[in-house]
């Protein structure tokens, strides 16, 4: 980062930009994350914000649905190999 930052103020019109995104130069990590993803949940699939909780329901939906996936498929490998071995 320090990089960026020395080489951009070293650029010819440098001192027209400020990028230092540190905390202590008040660049807040979160907040900007959070409105970088709501952006680009806007623009590029050009999906609406009101379909946002629903999403969240679906997205969460789709984990569990994973999880058990995943568990099911363990202990069936465990099982088969078990098997295998008696």
């Amino acid at each position: 980062m320090a990089a960026l930052v020395s080489a951009v103020r070293d650029a010819e019109d440098g001192a027209n930009f400020e990028i230092d995104m540190t905390a202590e130069n008040g660049f807040n990590w979160n907040f900007y994350l959070k409105d970088f993803t709501l952006g680009v949940r806007q623009y590029v699939p050009k999906d609406d914000i009101s379909s946002l909780p629903s999403a969240k329901v679906k997205l969460n939906r789709l984990y569990w649905f994973q999880k058990v996936f995943q568990a099911v498929t363990i202990y069936s490998i465990v099982k088969l190999a078990l098997h295998q071995c008696t």
